[in-house]
């Protein structure tokens, strides 16, 4: 019985660590195969593996020493993700590193899925590390966002003086002449989000030099606002009216692709029945006022 009952229990932990690992991802990074000296700019690649189940939104929080490092940039081209809510962020002075997104159904599965690429510069001889942070995440695209179990490692590596006559790594944006892909931005409203306003939804790609940045601007019933550089999806500052949105999505070499979308946003019905209140009531005065009139 003994026996039987230690039997129950190995079947039992291996179906549960079973289950665990089916649904695992984890977060790794890439370094350069090659030494890294002082003043080198290198790239740190961050990659997420999903091997049996499929993930849709991953967040990855790093920290990195800001006495040894400094960011220099966060490179998006060649991404899994193509949903940035917000764009990756860093910190040098505290050594944070933060970037969340997200990619649309059926989701990512699989090897070597490149979340982004960070360019750092190394300032100062030492032994570094990156680490993810206990508030990474990657989230199950199986409609009820629930989390993948996470495995979270650091890596270490050494900079170390260059040899004489080598001199230091930089980096350089490549050649590009062509401008993201074009695309149409989308103007949608709903009762569930942003309190029923409109709201525009936009994303294109640039395979070249990467994505800079979105800008946008609002031309109501023919006046032509500001543009101002927006993230998406980015709800309207015009809720009434004639209104073309254009947004310019630019490359990180200056090329420019623009998209369009136009609404015509009236009052809603509460404001037409205000309205007609506000005449009827008008009215019944001064049919009040010309029957006293007539009784003098």
């Amino acid at each position: 019985m003994r026996n039987m009952n230690i039997q129950f229990l190995i079947i039992f932990s291996s179906a549960f660590l079973g289950l665990n690992l089916s649904q695992a991802a984890e977060f790794y990074i890439q370094l350069p195969n090659q030494p890294i000296y002082q003043n080198d700019v290198f790239p740190a690649e961050i990659f997420v593996k999903s091997q049996d189940r499929a993930i849709n939104v991953v967040q990855a929080e790093l920290i990195f020493p800001a006495n040894l490092l400094e960011v220099v940039l966060i490179d998006k081209v060649g991404s899994i993700l193509n949903l940035w809510p917000k764009e990756p962020s860093f910190f040098n002075d505290s050594g944070v590193i933060s970037m969340s997104g997200g990619l649309p159904d059926p989701g990512f599965q699989g090897q070597n899925g490149l979340i982004a690429k960070i360019y750092f510069k190394a300032k100062n001889i030492g032994e570094a590390a990156l680490k993810f942070l206990p508030d990474s995440k990657a989230l199950l695209n199986d409609g009820f966002g629930n989390k993948a179990a996470l495995s979270l490692r650091t890596f270490g590596f050494q900079i170390t003086s260059a040899p004489a006559g080598i001199r230091p790594k930089i980096f350089a944006l490549p050649k590009d002449d062509i401008p993201p892909a074009s695309f149409l931005p989308i103007i949608s409203q709903t009762l569930l989000a942003f309190d029923g306003k409109y709201f525009v939804s936009f994303l294109t790609e640039d395979h070249e030099s990467g994505l800079a940045r979105y800008e946008l601007q609002e031309i109501v019933n023919g006046k032509a606002g500001d543009w101002k550089v927006v993230v998406s999806p980015h709800v309207l500052e015009n809720q009434r009216g004639d209104i073309l949105v254009r947004v310019k999505a630019i490359d990180r070499a200056g090329n420019e692709t623009v998209g369009e979308a136009t609404v015509i946003i009236k009052p809603p019905y509460e404001f037409y029945l205000i309205i007609f209140m506000a005449i009827a009531a008008l009215i019944f005065i001064i049919y009040r006022l010309l029957i006293k009139f007539n009784k003098l």
